[in-house]
């Protein structure tokens, strides 16, 4: 499946393969510390090296996703992780206590629950910006690198103040677009980058903006286009995705919304 994908997968999926992967080396390490123990030899007991190695990578991720999205949010978890982590070592060492490992984990756990709206806010808008790009590259076979900062026109569409300010609407319910609206029109912009729950300027992240006159035009962030496993030539990219919101703003207009959340689920 990761061989037909045109895009680097989401960074999410490393956390399950590292845990797997952490609890076997630590049935390893727990093993070999018994035999070295029952040989003779003075030593702890436990997954010690391991519990660190997993500890530093939970705090190392969320320094990255802090960097990546500019959610706080992300460093804050991954630090009270990283030290709930290390913490659990308590069972095998006098250096920690199981009091101040069960208040560390009760500290995740109101964190998560307090900061849940944006975490999952968060998870919702990059699986559909996700969904979105790949549907805007599903018809481009060319390649050549070409990446411009300035925004590529798409054509034209026709709709009343009305309509458009409903479709807004629509896609930011389903997280596939948060719109930004400013004089020129309403900027719909997506990121795979950025969080779009800080609102950002429409400059720092990727937006197909349908200006006041009807005229569409498209901006795809240098980091979404990074994104790509291949360098789709960069004005059929852009004309595909403003094509695509095109599309979805006529399904809004018939009434038929549920065909872009179909299209969206279909790639």
């Amino acid at each position: 499946m990761f061989r037909k994908t045109k895009l680097r997968g989401p960074i999410g999926r490393i956390y399950p393969i590292f845990f797997i992967s952490v609890y076997i080396l630590a049935m390893v390490e727990f093993l070999i510390r018994e035999q070295l123990i029952l040989d003779g030899m003075d030593i702890l007991r436990g997954p010690l090296i391991i519990t660190v190695i997993a500890s530093l990578f939970l705090v190392v991720m969320g320094i990255y996703q802090w960097w990546r999205y500019h959610l706080w949010i992300y460093f804050a978890l991954g630090l009270i992780a990283g030290v709930s982590t290390l913490q659990s070592m308590c069972q095998y060492t006098d250096f920690f206590t199981m009091q101040s490992y069960i208040i560390n984990i009760m500290l995740v756990v109101i964190f998560i629950v307090a900061t849940w709206n944006i975490l999952a806010g968060q998870e919702r808008f990059e699986i559909k910006a996700r969904r979105l790009f790949k549907l805007a590259a599903d018809s481009i076979d060319e390649t050549n690198a070409g990446f411009t900062a300035r925004p590529y026109s798409a054509g034209k569409a026709e709709y009343t103040s009305e309509e458009l300010a409903g479709f807004a609407r629509f896609l930011k319910s389903k997280h596939i677009v948060n719109p930004v609206y400013r004089n020129e029109g309403i900027f719909m912009t997506v990121s795979l980058g950025h969080s779009l729950m800080l609102d950002p300027d429409p400059g720092k992240v990727s937006y197909v903006l349908f200006g006041k006159d009807g005229e569409l035009s498209v901006h795809m962030a240098a980091f979404d286009y990074k994104q790509y496993t291949k360098r789709f030539t960069f004005d059929q990219l852009c004309s595909s995705l403003g094509s695509t919101m095109h599309r979805f703003l006529e399904y809004y207009k018939e009434g038929h919304e549920d065909r872009i959340i179909n299209e969206l689920k279909s790639v």
